[in-house]
């Protein structure tokens, strides 16, 4: 799509008061072209700022449990693995154009790296082992990073975002230091330095999504750090008039995406334990309820839309589950447990006494193993008696806001997990800010589990972040009892076509019947997207196997239909990287579609 096409559509998507907000940006932004546009400031220098010169970093006040001995000295952090190609332009910020950049590679994947997880993570085991190496290690990169990265030039400073995540662990990372008897004065500038920044370029409006949500927990935690009250109350403002914007009153996140609730819930989390803010305690135990009713064993999770594996805090290094962190600092905030604490993150340890985290543990686990409709937040799931079986079915809106920035079109669309292993599964997202093709192949509808009429997307895509007309999803009715769950949803994206979707899951015979419903008869087709894992064979008409592990499950199309494909697919498990895997394709003209799925598992 043309940039002029593009432009215009952002537009449409923005109300009165966001175009002035934006023309107020604009002036701020010539200001600051002014005072860095030609000047290749160090943000670690000196605190620009004269109001912010005598203030003073209070390492206790981020809540870190200094006497935590279950630690590790590792050091190695699980990185994204999209294409960067580390060459960015150093371009004034504001002129750098680094969407969609196959030249280049991928923003988000260069973000990562600058969000200096790693930073944090040295400080920390600087403060443990007392090794100067790792002091050495540090000092050399805060230098560097920050001579080669003046202020508001090339790829590091073209998101509020990621300003506000590395201030947060440009923080902790002081913290450590300071504990251990250490210092780095430019941590500690360019920290103020960069909140100062954010008060002024908080996200809001149709932008105003998780993005706002990390920005105001970074003004939040340096305003508990350097005692600076208006930070911090600026900050509270923020995320408590966003909770019930950004959430369902179920406690599903209004992104429509599990990653980006749990994103969200880290900044609430990690501000309320520094703060001891607790008026945001009833909405989280609502979200932690979502999380862990999408979880299996914490052991794996039904995602819907978009997952970057952005977090805002490691301090254990290596390749862990955020989803499982957000859960355990959810019970220590709020007093409930929904976590098993049986693979405690060492995040949890640093935050938390062992006393603090026994406690927890001696509560009551929260149930989630029986099946739940989020009737509001439209995302249900639902479990066998045994609990292996994990199916989640998504009947909610696109995405939240007028951009819906993070959905998928996919409404209706199913997944199935079998001993946590994904059998029918959301295909992922693979890729943000380049390979356009394939961002949008990751949202298609055909590549969903769930009915593509005549060809088309349920929803139409203006960007890789941007959305048009769009399905509007409802559920029409949801009921539950000892044996059976039955589940009927419809969607309009087809107009005058209306789909309708029954879901009818027998949880003690493991047989679950599913049954297509249109307005009219109509060219459709079906899709089954395979786990990378699944083995498919066709044995007979109209009849497919699979197997998982030793587990087997059968299906079977019981009604008419043209032509049953498996065909090659695609699905990413991980952000940046694509694998091969198959999808099963329906293809029919009728107005009726009916498919059942019978498990055989091994004990």
């Amino acid at each position: 799509m043309g940039k002029i096409s593009w432009y215009i559509n952002r537009l449409r998507a923005m109300n009165v008061p966001e175009v002035g907000w934006r023309i107020s940006q604009k002036l701020i932004q010539k200001q600051e072209r002014k005072l860095f546009g030609s000047c290749m400031r160090n943000v670690g220098e000196e605190v620009w700022n004269p109001a912010f010169k005598g203030l003073v970093f209070d390492p206790d006040a981020l809540g870190i449990h200094w006497h935590n001995t279950e630690y590790t000295v590792n050091t190695e952090l699980h990185l994204l693995k999209g294409p960067d190609h580390d060459q960015w332009p150093m371009t004034f910020s504001y002129d750098l154009d680094y969407k969609q950049r196959d030249d280049l590679g991928d923003a988000r994947t260069n973000w990562e790296k600058n969000r200096h997880f790693d930073w944090a993570l040295l400080a920390k085991v600087y403060y443990v082992s007392k090794d100067e190496t790792y002091l050495k290690e540090l000092t050399e990169k805060v230098e560097t990073w920050c001579k080669e990265n003046p202020f508001l030039h090339g790829i590091s400073w073209t998101s509020a975002m990621e300003l506000a995540i590395r201030a947060i662990n440009w923080m902790y990372a002081l913290a450590f230091l300071r504990a251990a008897g250490a210092d780095n004065e430019k941590l500690q500038n360019g920290a103020i330095n960069m909140v100062d920044y954010l008060t002024k370029h908080y996200s809001r409006y149709s932008s105003a999504n998780n993005h706002l949500l990390v920005e105001a927990t970074a003004i939040g935690i340096a305003g508990c750090a350097f005692h600076h009250q208006a930070w911090k109350d600026l900050a509270i403002k923020i995320l408590t008039e966003e909770l019930d914007k950004q959430n369902y009153p179920d406690g599903v996140n209004k992104e429509l995406s599990l990653h980006y609730q749990t994103f969200g819930m880290e900044a609430y989390l990690l501000m309320a334990h520094v703060s001891g803010e607790g008026r945001w305690n009833e909405m989280i135990r609502k979200e932690c309820e979502y999380v862990a009713h999408a979880a299996w064993r914490e052991k794996a999770v039904c995602e819907f839309g978009d997952d970057d594996e952005g977090k805002i805090l490691d301090l254990q290094g290596g390749r862990w589950h955020q989803w499982e962190w957000v859960l355990q600092l959810g019970s220590l905030v709020t007093g409930e447990r929904y976590s098993n604490f049986e693979n405690i993150c060492e995040n949890t340890r640093w935050l938390f006494s062992d006393e603090e985290i026994e406690t927890i543990k001696r509560k009551p686990l929260y149930d989630n193993t029986h099946s739940r409709c989020f009737e509001e937040g439209g995302n249900s799931f639902l479990r066998d008696k045994d609990d292996r079986i994990l199916i989640g079915i998504d009947h909610a809106a696109l995405g939240f806001g007028s951009i819906a920035a993070h959905g998928h079109a996919d409404a209706l669309s199913f997944q199935l997990l079998v001993d946590g292993k994904p059998v029918i599964t959301d295909p992922g997202t693979y890729i943000y800010h380049c390979d356009l093709e394939h961002r949008n192949a990751f949202r298609k509808t055909i590549n969903h589990s769930t009915v593509c009429v005549g060809g088309k997307d349920q929803s139409e895509m203006l960007g890789a972040f941007l959305w048009g007309k769009r399905a509007e999803c409802k559920l029409e009715h949801y009921a539950s009892d000892g044996e059976t769950d039955v589940l009927i949803a419809c969607h309009d994206g087809y107009k005058p076509i209306i789909h309708q979707r029954i879901f009818e899951w027998n949880k003690v015979t493991h047989k679950l019947s599913m049954k297509d419903v249109f307005t009219k008869e109509t060219d459709w087709v079906s899709t089954l997207m395979l786990g990378k894992d699944v083995c498919v064979t066709v044995p007979s008409e109209g009849l497919v196997e699979l197997k998982s592990g030793d587990n087997q499950i059968t299906i079977s199309v019981n009604t008419p239909i043209d032509q049953l494909k498996i065909e090659d697919a695609e699905v990413s498990m991980e952000y940046g990287v694509k694998c091969p895997s198959k999808a099963i394709r329906i293809y029919g003209h009728a107005s009726v579609c009916s498919v059942n799925i019978d498990f055989k598992l091994q004990a």
